[in-house]
C-alpha cells in the first residue's frame, strides 16, 4: 500500500542501494494486503530480480485471511530494522494521552473506533495488548483494519477513527506539520523522528515493536542468493543505511543468511501462538 510500513520501507532500501551505488534503479510494486502480496510473490518463476518486504503483520495477515501461504516457504535474506508502532489522533481530538483513550476503551471498547493495518497484524496486536493491560479483550475492540498507512492518515486527520495506530514512519511528517497529535509511541525511550511520549512515560509498562525484512523467490539460484546476501550484509555498513535508520528512528536489528532464516520460522510460529491467545485465528 503506498505510504504504508512496507512501501517505506523498501523506498528507504532502494535509496540507500543507490547512493551506495550497489544498485543501478529500482521499482516497488504494491499489493493492498498479505495475501495478495505474497501470492503475487510466489507467482513469480524464474525471477533474480525481485525480493519481498515482509514483517510481524504479513504472517498474521495470511493466516487471518485463510490463507495456506506462508512467509517460511520463501528464502529468507535478511531481517533489517524494527520500527516503534504510535497511537495518533486528530489534533481536535478530546484524547490528550493514552490513559484518556484507555479510559474509554475499558468504559466502552465498542464505541471507540481504532484504525490500523490488516486486521492479526502488528499494530492490531500492539492494540490488543494494550486493551488488556484495562482488562478488554481484543474480540471487544473496535478494530477497523486498513490496507496501510497511506489510506489510514485520511480518516485520521479526519476523525473518521478516534484514534490510529501504525509504525511511526507513517504518520511522522503528519505530526510535524501539526494535523496529528500522538498520544504514544511503543519504544522504551522517546524518538527522534517522532514527537510524543512513550508507554512507559504513562506509567504503562508495555514496549513493541515491529520488524520487517527481505525474502527472495525460494527458486533463486544459489550464486544469485549469495550475491544479494553480500550486497544486503554491505549496505548494512554504509553510512547511508545508518543514516536512514538514525533518520526515521528505525531500530538496528539486523540478521541476515541462516540467522535469519531460523528466526523467522520461530517467530512466525510465536506470532501464530499470540493470534491464537487473542483468539483472533482459531
Amino acid at each position: 500500500n503506498i505510504g504504508g510500513g512496507y512501501g517505506t520501507t523498501a523506498i528507504a532500501i532502494g535509496d540507500a542501494l543507490k547512493k551506495e551505488e550497489l544498485l543501478k534503479d529500482y521499482t516497488v510494486t504494491y499489493r493492498s494486503n498479505a495475501p495478495l502480496g505474497l501470492g503475487y510473490f510466489y507467482d513469480q518463476k524464474n525471477r533474480k530480480d525481485l525480493l519481498l518486504i515482509t514483517g510481524f503483520a504479513m504472517p498474521g495477515g495470511l493466516a487471518t485471511n485463510g490463507s495456506k501461504l506462508s512467509i517460511t516457504t520463501a528464502t529468507p535474506i535478511a531481517g533489517i530494522m524494527r520500527e516503534a508502532e504510535a497511537f495518533v489522533v486528530p489534533t481536535s481530538s478530546k484524547y490528550k494521552s493514552i490513559n484518556d483513550l484507555l479510559a474509554d476503551i475499558k468504559a466502552n471498547p465498542k464505541a471507540v473506533a481504532i484504525g490500523g493495518g490488516n486486521y492479526g497484524g502488528v499494530d492490531h496486536v500492539t492494540v490488543a495488548t494494550l486493551a488488556e493491560t484495562v482488562g478488554v479483550k481484543a474480540l471487544d475492540l473496535n478494530y477497523i483494519p486498513y490496507s496501510g498507512g497511506g489510506s489510514l492518515v485520511p480518516d485520521v486527520i479526519g476523525g473518521r477513527v478516534a484514534v490510529g495506530i501504525a509504525g511511526t514512519s507513517e504518520f511522522a511528517s503528519y505530526v510535524a506539520a501539526g494535523k496529528m497529535r500522538v498520544l504514544a509511541v511503543t519504544s522504551p525511550k522517546k524518538l527522534k523522528a517522532i514527537k510524543g511520549k512513550t508507554l512507559v512515560e504513562q506509567g504503562v509498562d508495555l514496549t513493541f515493536g515491529n520488524w520487517r525484512g527481505i525474502l527472495a523467490p525460494a527458486d533463486l539460484p544459489a550464486a544469485d542468493l549469495l550475491n544479494t546476501l553480500k550486497v544486503i550484509d554491505a549496505l548494512h555498513s554504509t553510512k547511508s543505511w545508518k543514516d536512514t535508520l538514525t533518520a526515521k528512528s528505525w531500530i538496528d536489528e539486523y540478521r541476515s543468511g541462516d540467522a535469519f532464516s531460523k528466526w523467522i520460522k520461530t517467530e512466525n510460529t510465536a506470532i501464530m501462538k499470540v493470534l491464537a491467545d487473542f483468539k483472533l485465528i482459531k
